[in-house]
């Protein structure tokens, strides 16, 4: 069993790669630009973050997330591809898990299938187990 600060130590280590240099974009255009864009989606009212994993189980569809227009300032590539709607993900359950803490999305910049997880507060132990099964390290951990 993973104790709270552990988990908490996980769920910041797992999400630093994506919000190094980031500054979140809500839907309604609040937020800076940046140097990056981080992988947010919102679901339901709610942000979640792209956070990287190991394998897990998808299960059924359950609904349509968005992702903000990237504000990017950089231009560094990936981002100039972003339009200024929303990107449309669809939203897959992971098995054993609450689509209120995390659930799967399936991006075009990714071959498989990628976690999200809520943003804010801790996270579930069943979403830390699949957190800590990833093949690598965030890179500032190593």
């Amino acid at each position: 069993m993973i104790g709270s600060r552990v988990r908490t130590v996980l769920a910041a280590l797992a999400l630093t790669p994506f919000a190094a240099g980031c500054t979140a974009v809500s839907m309604d255009g609040g937020g800076e630009g940046s140097a990056s864009c981080a992988f947010v989606v919102e679901y339901e009212g709610r942000q979640y973050n792209g956070m990287d994993s190991g394998a897990f189980e998808v299960g059924a569809k359950v609904g349509t997330a968005l992702s903000p227009p990237c504000q990017d300032t950089g231009g560094d590539g990936w981002d100039d591809t972003r339009t200024e709607e929303p990107t449309r993900y669809e939203v897959y359950e992971i098995e054993g898990v609450d689509v209120a803490d995390a659930f799967s999305v399936h991006p075009d910049f990714e071959e498989s299938p990628f976690m999200m997880v809520r943003d804010g507060g801790d996270l579930p132990e069943e979403v830390m187990e699949i957190a800590a099964r990833r093949e690598t390290p965030p890179e500032d951990s190593r």
